[in-house]
């Protein structure tokens, strides 16, 4: 039949009790990374920072010498900058290697490796005829007389020794008339020495009185006159090599420095063109690899030797170095004297301190100058030894390069 009519909807029913917890769904597959975000922008360039101390270049250090902020100084093959000022015009000498309130490392020297064996003594020449004593020169003036030191306090006075028992005291006679005076008698034999009284005790030791100020230098003696020249003694047999000593052991690889430091990244070399008739010429280059302005310290051992002298023939001069272009910092001199055919008798170590500009090259040039004597300037060759040490604004090698 008929499908009838819609029945009314039905009351709700009450709500149900809650069913029971259902288990822990699977945990889903991990997401597609997404897409990196673009760059952000680029900060503001910061303010630039306050100007930094200027470099006084002030040669070796000396405990005469004063000093301010920013002079730098050599010392045992290092070099120092000054943080504070110094000197015996402030607040007294201060030893760079032990002052770091007054003093920073800007290159530092490396540690000496052991030395190797002594080798044989080679055989001595025969002696050469002593030269003739030049004369005595005048004396000089004698200094002013120093003013005094005040006197110390006095000591306290030892306790006094016992004194011998007292003889007894004869009766008193009348006092009679006084005669004339007498001739003078003739002085009696000496007494025999009394026994010494027992040594009392030391006095406690007077306070050291003031030191008195130093006299003023006295004038300037006169030089006296250059004795004559000494005839030179033949030279002696060439003894013979010493064998070559054992290598020494390699010393122990020293600790990092501190601070900003760098180094040379080749060994020392010797040039030995140098002739005493050349002028200025390149002994070696000094290369800063870095691109921030270095500190460079570099030493040369100055030796040499005569290839042609006379027997009787000697020569002195002088050996001046000094930095090229590229570089700021100070010269250094040393004396040379040649006699008879032999090696250089005096030689020195010269040190220059300069500040090479970033990623440039310059050049270490020295001159020879003959001031004395009879031998030939173009006979003596000068070598210079060379080794360095840098410390720059920021990390970087430095190179000693051949001239």
């Amino acid at each position: 039949g008929v499908t009838g009519a819609q029945g009314t909807q039905g009351v709700t029913g009450a709500q149900g009790n809650t069913g029971a917890q259902g288990n822990q769904g699977v945990t889903g597959a991990q997401g597609t990374q997404g897409v990196t975000g673009a760059q952000g922008n680029t900060g503001s360039q910061g303010s630039t920072g306050a100007q930094g101390q200027p470099i006084q270049f002030a040669g070796t250090w000396s405990t005469i010498a004063n000093y301010s902020i920013g002079d730098a100084v050599a010392l045992n093959g290092s070099s120092y900058i000054a943080m504070q000022a110094s000197g015996p015009a402030t607040v007294g000498s201060k030893n760079p290697t032990l002052s770091p309130v007054y003093w920073s490392p800007l290159a530092v020297a490396g540690d000496t490796g052991n030395t190797g064996a002594q080798g044989n003594q080679g055989v001595t020449g025969a002696q050469g005829t002593q030269g003739v004593t030049g004369a005595q020169g005048n004396t000089g003036a004698q200094g002013n007389q120093g003013v005094t030191g005040a006197q110390g306090t006095q000591g306290v006075t030892g306790a006094q020794g016992d004194t011998g028992a007292q003889g007894n005291t004869g009766a008193q006679g009348n006092q009679g008339v006084t005669g004339a005076q007498g001739t003078q008698g003739v002085t009696g034999a000496q007494g025999a020495q009394g026994v010494t009284g027992a040594q009392g005790i030391q006095g406690v030791t007077g306070a050291q009185g003031a030191l008195g100020y130093t006299g003023a230098d006295g004038v300037q003696g006169n030089t006296g006159a250059q004795g004559s020249q000494g005839n030179t003694g033949a030279a002696g047999t060439q003894g013979n090599t010493g064998a070559q000593g054992s290598q020494g052991v390699t010393g122990a690889q020293g600790a990092q420095g501190s601070g900003a430091v760098g180094g040379f990244n080749n060994t020392p070399f010797i040039s030995n063109t140098l002739f005493a008739s050349a002028g200025a010429q390149t002994i070696a280059n000094v290369q800063n690899t870095s691109g921030a302005q270095a500190f460079a310290t570099v030493t040369l051992n100055v030796t040499g030797a005569d290839v042609a002298l006379g027997a009787s023939a000697t020569w002195w001069g002088t050996a001046t170095c000094q930095w090229g272009s590229n570089a700021t910092g100070n010269s250094a001199t040393t004396s040379m004297y040649f006699v008879a055919g032999g090696p250089i008798v005096s030689g020195s170590q010269l040190t220059l301190i300069g500040k090479i500009a970033a990623a440039a090259t310059t050049s270490i040039k020295c001159t020879v100058v003959q001031v004395g004597g009879t031998g030939n300037p173009d006979n003596i060759v000068v070598t210079f030894e060379v080794t360095g040490s840098m410390g720059i604004d920021g990390p970087s090698n430095g190179t000693i390069l051949t001239s």
